[in-house]
């Protein structure tokens, strides 16, 4: 039996290349002039082996803006990466701000829009909870019009088995299409035209 080696490809840096490297971010270029004297520039970061870009600069200022724009665009996209970490540091060392009993609520739809209703029943550390689904009990007044209306969540009437779902910044993703958030005590508008 043979094994195989899979080696990780490696940047493709010409010949006469002179890296640039930004001093605040890991972003670096490669300045040099092709066979036919033409100015160009390629452009990496992180770990990435294709460039970002690999340009022909008509002049030298222009592959200096290139240069430039590329480090801003790397910094400004680190930094915003730094604060989102610390912001969902901070939020999870708050944690998920709920107890049991709390109700979260779903709106989806396509067409229409429908409202499902979640009770946590169980918590599990700071991000984790365990939710059933409860029925909804109609708020409508009588004036929403065919087909519409106003729900909020009777509580403690479940439908549906328990689930065990993470909180992120205040959401729990119940499926792919639909996220639901605390509930802030006021009735939700549905709508079921089909």
């Amino acid at each position: 039996m043979t094994k195989t080696c899979l080696l990780a490809a490696a940047r493709h840096i010409p010949d006469g290349a002179v890296a640039v490297r930004d001093k605040q971010s890991d972003a670096v270029a490669y300045l040099w002039t092709d066979k036919l004297g033409r100015l160009c520039v390629k452009g990496y970061h992180g770990k990435l082996t294709k460039p970002l870009y690999n340009y022909l600069c008509p002049n030298a200022a222009r592959r200096e803006r290139a240069v430039r724009e590329h480090f801003e665009s790397r910094r400004a996209s680190l930094a915003a990466k730094a604060k989102r970490a610390a912001e969902d540091a901070a939020a999870r060392a708050k944690g998920h701000g709920c107890e049991v009993g709390s109700i979260f609520v779903c709106s989806w739809g396509y067409e229409q829009t429908n409202i499902d209703w979640y009770q946590v029943v169980e918590l599990r550390g700071k991000s984790t909870v365990v939710i059933r689904q409860i029925h909804s009990a109609d708020a409508s007044n009588g004036n929403e019009g065919w087909a519409q209306g106003k729900s909020i969540p009777a509580i403690d009437h479940f439908k549906g088995d328990a689930m065990v779902k993470r909180i992120a910044r205040g959401r729990i993703a119940i499926e792919s299409y639909a996220s639901a958030y605390l509930w802030d005590g006021r009735p939700r508008h549905w709508t079921a035209y089909h």
